[in-house]
């Protein structure tokens, strides 16, 4: 992992800063006193055919244990023991291509809690870190929640990787950008911006930087932690990022200068910066024909003034202004309120309280 961690309280700092010996039996020492109780984490010892010691420190239920087996154990044992002389030998003689050196202990615990397997090799000051991770997840689908009837089918889901891919399908430029961060101190949370080097203005791209930069915290469990935490006004009753769970409005919205905040383990990404008219878009806005397009969105632009000011003007004319009211009508509303014992004006509150609890 390339991504420096935050610093977590749980382990001293020397500890992480420490070079990895040449001795395995006092660098498992180590690592084993950190990871006290922490029965998920799998430390495999072992002896080559050679009689050198190694050890394989995993996550269990985050690595493909068929591939361990198979692309790391079994030639690891069978080597000669002039392959074993030093770590870019070893690194030469696994066949498999995400693989990275580590030379302190901060970088096994960082790796391993990453989902990455380590090995270590007596006798070698370093350990060598493979990405064998496997965990379940579901399957690409389109979001229930932005559901179209023209447009593509796919969605984000809660795996940062598939989520990335998703967006470089559709943009296959070098052009798109993706800067990684980590946050939270305990769940050191894996979260990318990504944006369009040329068209998103330099300015936005350093704002969001810094903000999400600046951000220190224990953990982040979803992406509304983000939220909260960089955007401008936090007493503003309006939201301030947009969301989105599909690709094709993440890419529409990159295509516009937008940026993305996407973060690991929520299929809900960050469109940011977000726009009063943003937030009445739908989906299916970018594959209308634009006359079609355009008088939908003014239809909508209408419907929300009319559930903007209907209540107020309701209360208006039914307390202060009857005459505005055609006689057979009024009568009309007058006899549906003979029975209510609420004026006007708590009516209409009591109405819009109802419509927001459901």
């Amino acid at each position: 992992m390339n991504t420096p961690f935050p610093e977590d309280p749980s382990i001293d700092k020397e500890v992480f800063h420490t070079k990895v010996s040449a001795e395995l039996d006092v660098n498992l020492q180590q690592i084993n006193t950190i990871f006290t109780d922490c029965d998920d984490v799998i430390c495999i010892d072992f002896r080559l055919d050679s009689g050198i010691k190694a050890a394989v420190l995993y996550i269990r239920g985050m690595v493909d244990t068929e591939l361990l087996d198979g692309h790391v154990l079994e030639p690891l044992k069978k080597s000669d023991p002039h392959l074993l002389e030093s770590m870019d030998k070893v690194m030469d003689h696994i066949t498999v291509s995400d693989r990275e050196e580590l030379r302190t202990i901060g970088e096994i615990l960082t790796d391993t809690l990453a989902g990455q397997t380590v090995v270590l090799i007596d006798t070698l000051p370093a350990a060598l870190s493979i990405g064998l991770v496997k965990y379940d997840m579901r399957s690409v689908e389109e979001p229930l929640a932005e559901s179209v009837v023209r447009g593509a089918r796919d969605g984000f889901i809660e795996a940062l990787p598939v989520n990335t891919s998703l967006i470089r399908r559709r943009l296959k430029t070098p052009a798109l950008k993706f800067k990684s961060f980590t946050i939270g101190r305990y769940s050191k949370t894996e979260v990318t911006m990504a944006y369009i080097q040329g068209i998103a203005k330099p300015d936005v791209i350093k704002q969001v930087t810094e903000r999400i930069s600046h951000i220190d915290i224990d953990g982040i469990a979803e992406s509304g932690f983000i939220e909260e935490l960089i955007e401008g006004s936090n007493y503003s009753p309006f939201p301030q990022l947009q969301t989105t769970e599909r690709p094709d409005v993440a890419v529409a919205s990159l295509l516009e200068g937008r940026v993305l905040i996407i973060t690991d383990q929520t299929p809900i990404v960050l469109i940011a910066p977000a726009t009063f008219w943003s937030m009445l878009q739908s989906p299916e806005d970018y594959y209308q024909r634009y006359l079609i397009g355009t008088l939908i969105r003014w239809l909508r632009y209408l419907f929300l003034l009319i559930a903007l000011l209907a209540p107020a003007f309701y209360v208006a004319v039914l307390t202060f202004h009857h005459e505005m009211v055609p006689t057979t009508l009024l009568l009309r509303v007058a006899k549906s309120r003979e029975e209510i014992p609420f004026p006007a004006l708590l009516e209409a509150l009591i109405m819009e309280i109802t419509f927001e609890a459901l």
